[in-house]
């Protein structure tokens, strides 16, 4: 993801500037707080940057849409005593487990 934001920063920095309670689109509120890299992505893709650019996010964004469905059978294990669930490792399953369902959520929308 830090590879996506760094990208986005030289892509469209404008993305920063987005105001989530006061925007009319509700898939991008979605997508901006279930979903922060879906909607770095997006900033991205309605840019007028070059294709290598679009091309080269889309791969490790899906990558990590992927991967987030893997903190979901983590966060059951630890919650089942087979593993020790700290509070902050338990709140970064829950948001790294939100990523897949909010940009599902934030196409819905759409």
């Amino acid at each position: 993801d830090m590879g996506l934001i760094v990208i986005g920063l030289g892509a469209c920095p404008q993305f920063l500037l987005f105001v989530p309670f006061s925007d009319a689109k509700l898939h991008l509120r979605v997508a901006y707080f279930l979903a922060p890299d879906t909607f770095i992505l997006d900033a991205i893709g309605n840019s007028d940057t070059t294709s290598w650019t679009n091309t080269t996010v889309g791969m490790p964004a899906l990558a990590g849409l992927l991967l987030s469905v893997c903190a979901w059978p983590a966060l059951a294990l630890g919650l089942a005593g087979d593993g020790v669930m700290y509070p902050p490792l338990f709140c970064g399953y829950m948001f790294s487990g939100l990523t897949l369902p909010g940009f599902c959520a934030a196409l819905y929308v759409v």
